[in-house]
C-alpha cells in the first residue's frame, strides 16, 4: 500500500502511537512514569524505526510521535513529556531518521516550545500541532514563536473527525496542512523533503 500511494503522488505521514504521558485524560493509553520517560522513549522509537523499515521507509525520513493531550499545569508530567520526547528524538537520530512531535498545542508543543533552547532536551526537528480552530495558518500559533521549527518544520491539524467525500466515497477524515518532512520511497540519508 506505502509503494503504491507514493507513487500515486500522495506523501506519507508515519504517526507512532507509543507511551503517553502519566497525566493524560485518555483512558485507554498506555501512561509512562517519570522514572521511565526516556527509556520508554527510546524503546518506542526503536519500534518505530522497525516499523518504518518494515514498510520500505528509508533513513531521512520523518517518523512523528503521537502525545496526546495532557494536564499542562503538571510540572513532574511535563518533564517526564520532555525526557521522553528528547530520548525519542536521540534514537531516531541514531537511526538517521528526522523526529516530529503531534501534539496539543495547550501542553505537548508548548512545553516543547519552552525547552527547545534546554541543552537538557533534545529538539524534535519538526512540530505536528493539534489545534482545531479551522484555521490552517502555520505561523502565529499561540505561545510558539515563528522563529521555532520555521524552515518546513511545522504541520497544523485545524480540524477534527468530519466526513468528505472523494470519488463517491465518504470517509471520515482530519483537516491537516502541513509544510514539514514526510516520507518518500526515494529519499536518501540526510534529504529532508517538505510537502507543500
Amino acid at each position: 500500500w506505502v509503494t503504491a500511494v507514493s507513487l500515486q503522488g500522495w506523501r506519507i505521514i508515519p504517526i507512532y502511537v507509543g507511551h503517553q504521558a502519566p497525566c493524560t485524560g485518555r483512558p485507554t493509553a498506555i501512561r509512562f512514569a517519570p522514572p521511565t520517560a526516556a527509556l520508554l522513549g527510546t524503546a518506542d522509537a526503536a519500534d518505530a524505526v522497525l516499523q518504518a523499515k518494515a514498510l520500505g521507509m528509508l533513513p531521512g525520513s520523518a517518523i512523528y510521535g503521537d502525545m496526546e493531550h495532557y494536564s499542562a499545569g503538571d510540572v513532574a508530567c511535563r518533564t517526564a513529556v520532555l525526557s521522553y520526547v528528547s530520548a525519542w528524538t536521540k534514537e531516531l537520530h541514531r537511526h538517521g531518521y528526522l523526529s516530529g512531535m503531534y501534539a496539543n498545542l495547550t501542553s505537548g508543543a508548548k512545553h516543547l516550545s519552552a525547552a527547545s533552547v534546554s541543552p537538557a532536551y533534545a529538539r524534535p526537528d519538526a512540530i505536528w500541532i493539534a489545534r482545531w480552530d479551522a484555521n490552517s495558518t502555520l505561523t502565529g500559533w499561540a505561545g510558539i514563536p515563528n522563529a521555532q521549527w520555521p524552515n518546513h518544520q511545522r504541520g497544523k491539524q485545524y480540524q477534527g473527525d468530519h466526513n468528505e467525500t472523494y470519488g463517491g466515497v465518504k470517509i471520515n477524515i482530519d483537516s491537516d496542512r502541513f509544510d514539514a518532512p514526510v516520507r518518500d520511497q526515494n529519499v536518501a540519508a540526510g534529504q529532508v523533503l517538505s510537502d507543500m
